[in-house]
């Protein structure tokens, strides 16, 4: 019972978090971030954004 609900808990939160919608997020965030300023932040944030949209598109094309 309490495994159910904990799958799907972490379902739910990977869903949200490797959505494409989520990467496009990080990605506007990071430009703001690190365009003007040059902060680590902002450069991890590209990184991360990228780094789903990567994820999204192999798990299409599987």
């Amino acid at each position: 019972m309490l495994n159910e609900i904990i799958t799907g808990v972490v379902a739910v939160f990977l869903s949200v978090f490797l959505s494409v919608q989520f990467g496009a997020l990080l990605i506007i965030l990071g430009s703001i971030i690190y365009a003007p300023s040059g902060n680590r932040i902002g450069k991890y944030f590209l990184i991360l954004g990228l780094f789903i949209f990567t994820l999204n598109n192999l798990i299409i094309d599987l």
